[in-house]
């Protein structure tokens, strides 16, 4: 074993290159290099490799090139810099590189995107021009396509032509024929939808170019939506007409390849089926929505008191879309006089008619069971309608304001005038007050709507309009307060989104308010504090505007007024006297937080003055008994003041 170890320990690490076996065994060296020399500091710290982007004299090979000796060189000027100057300079041109490089990239992805077109497999397409009626030999491939359709067949197995026997059929429907075919098959909706697509999208490139032989222009194209929604409309109107109507008799336009349901059970699934398509369509905004809730309440107007079937089928569709219609303000009133209506009817013509034929000789106990058979015949329409009289009043309000346009078929008065009780005092459906913290939340949030609805109502019936009023003076105070609180509005959407140091954001405010028409700025001080401190409107920036609308017309003043040695702030009376009469009370904990926020910016911006303002309390009487004030807001106010002053002057 002693033999064997001296004899690998004389043997060399790999045998010489006299073979061949490659280059060798070390590392190229050069004379000079920088971790072989001796150094006190290379003794001391060690050998420390530079990053090689960091200028420095001792760089090697491709890092001391033309793009590094420019971050290299010094000047006289650079000196003065940070330190750390140059490492910024190269990591932000490191970044301005990556920046041009990832742009170029995205500029070449969207050339392909461009370039690239949509490839449309024709060979599994079977154009069928005039119809399905003028071809009957192929009408078979058709209802086979329709039957594959219904089934769970994936959709990429019906445009591969290697996996079906038969092509797809692409023509171009006439009327609601094609939906017949649907319904008939029972092709799922989002089947049929998609097959919807393939038409609308295909049938244009399938075709040839239909140009004028006048001048060889090409026609201007149809909008599909528009197609399809009156398509899918009149689809849903004939099953609508057949549903409530069974004696209804077909039309003569119709196709004679059409699948007409002769039965109660196929007109109820094919009714059905034009509902479960109408929404899937809608959903998926292939159809003009605004057609298609116009068209559904001009059914619901058709509905007369009494129709108590046609009520019961028209309900559930309406509940489906009533969150699109409190988006219109006219939908909505037209929809709120027809629930309006049919309670009246129910609550109202009905219990009357059901006591006259009562007779005097039923028993009492007999008079209650039809008392509650009654209620529970008519609970699901009375939830229904007042739902839709509960999300008008609380999402669209002013629908059901009243008002008298002078025309009778547009709805003169409001809906809330025929409902025999208020929308609060009605029956509330049992999951309307989940949304909301209970039932006692829902109502008091009813009330309140009530209250502004009804508020509004008066202002109308008391023609406070400028187009109605009769005294010019009362008339150009209307317009220039409507032109001031639309001035507002407008800015409180823009002002946000200027440029401070290229222009005076309130400039295109300030002009319109202070500097067109003849009324006096001390009358406008109350509506821009109603306009700041309002709770109806967002923003607690709102404040901070109005304090410097009036800090700069004070401004304005005094420049005007150079001999003005009045140490009283110009709006100091106007103010006070909106604290004493406009203020809002502190019940209202929304808008009496905004006027606080509004005095404490007027009094930073020397437009009021606390002191006078304590000065003129106490002169009045009001500063030693100031809980026996008229406004019961004047103690929390007097208490808010004192401490803005405090912060005001630390």
């Amino acid at each position: 074993m002693s033999t064997l170890g001296l004899y690998f320990e004389d043997k060399p690490l790999r045998q010489g290159t006299k073979r061949g076996l490659g280059p060798a065994d070390r590392y190229p060296q050069d004379k000079l290099q920088k971790e072989d020399e001796l150094s006190a500091t290379f003794l001391k710290h060690g050998f420390s490799l530079i990053n090689p982007l960091i200028s420095q004299p001792n760089e090697s090979s491709s890092a001391k090139d033309v793009f590094m000796q420019k971050f290299s060189e010094k000047s006289e000027e650079d000196e003065t810099l940070m330190p750390n100057f140059y490492e910024k300079r190269v990591l932000k041109s490191l970044k301005q590189i990556q920046e041009d490089s990832m742009r170029c990239f995205q500029i070449q992805d969207e050339l392909k995107e461009a370039k690239r077109k949509v490839s449309i497999p024709k060979d599994c397409f079977r154009l069928i021009p005039t119809g399905i009626a003028a071809h009957q030999n192929r009408h078979r491939d058709l209802r086979i396509f329709l039957e594959d359709l219904s089934d769970s067949i994936p959709l990429e197995d019906l445009l591969n032509p290697k996996k079906r026997n038969t092509k797809i059929p692409m023509f171009v429907p006439r009327k609601n024929e094609l939906f017949y075919l649907f319904a008939e098959h029972n092709v799922p909706v989002s089947r049929a939808t998609w097959y919807i697509k393939l038409i609308a999208y295909n049938m244009p490139l399938l075709l040839p170019e239909q140009t004028s032989k006048s001048n060889r222009t090409k026609r201007q194209k149809d909008d599909p939506g528009a197609e399809w929604t009156k398509k899918v409309v009149d689809f849903f109107e004939d099953m609508w007409n057949k549903h409530t109507d069974y004696n209804l008799p077909s039309q003569k336009s119709q196709s004679a390849s059409q699948a007409k349901p002769m039965s109660r059970e196929a007109i109820e699934d094919y009714w059905n089926y034009a509902c479960d398509i109408l929404r899937y369509m809608y959903t998926e905004n292939m159809l003009d929505k605004e057609e298609i809730l116009l068209r559904i309440l001009k059914i619901c107007e058709a509905i007369k008191p009494g129709e108590e079937y046609k009520l019961r089928q028209i309900l559930p569709i309406l509940l489906v879309y009533i969150s699109d219609y409190v988006r219109n303000t006219l939908h909505s009133r037209r929809l709120s006089f027809f629930a309006s209506q049919m309670i009246y009817w129910i609550e109202v013509e009905m219990t009357e008619e059901q006591n006259r034929e009562k007779n005097d000789a039923i028993a009492t106990k007999d008079k209650l069971n039809n008392n509650l058979e009654y209620e529970r015949r008519y609970d699901t329409l009375t939830w229904g309608l007042n739902s839709i009289i509960h999300m008008v009043t609380m999402y669209c309000p002013s629908a059901l304001v009243w008002y008298d346009p002078g025309d009778i078929r547009n709805h003169p008065g409001s809906p809330l005038d025929i409902l025999p009780q208020a929308p609060s005092q009605m029956m509330i459906p049992p999951s309307a007050a989940q949304f909301y913290n209970g039932e006692e939340e829902y109502l008091q949030y009813l009330r309140q709507h009530e209250r502004m609805i009804s508020k509004r109502s008066t202002a109308v019936e008391n023609k406070w309009s400028r187009y109605t009023s009769k005294d010019s003076l009362t008339s150009a105070v209307i317009t220039k307060v409507v032109d001031i609180i639309r001035v507002l509005d407008k800015a409180a959407q823009t002002i946000r989104g200027t440029d401070s140091s290229k222009s005076d954001p309130l400039k295109p405010v300030y002009d319109p308010i202070f500097k067109l028409g003849n009324i006096e700025t001390s009358s406008i001080i109350g509506t821009l504090c109603d306009w700041a401190v309002n709770s109806k409107r967002y923003g607690s920036f709102r404040a901070i505007l109005i304090a410097k609308l009036l800090a700069q017309r004070k401004e304005e003043i005094d420049l005007q007024e150079p001999n003005r040695k009045s140490s009283v702030p110009v709006f100091q009376s106007e103010l006070f006297t909106y604290l004493n009469e406009s203020a809002p009370y502190s019940e209202n904990t929304e808008a009496f937080h905004h006027l606080i926020c509004l005095f404490g910016e007027l009094i930073r911006h020397d437009c009021f003055s606390h002191s006078m303002y304590i000065s003129s309390l106490i002169s009045r009487g009001i500063r030693t008994d100031i809980t026996s004030h008229s406004n019961p807001g004047m103690l929390i106010i007097f208490n808010c003041f004192e401490f803005i002053n405090f912060i005001t002057i630390k």
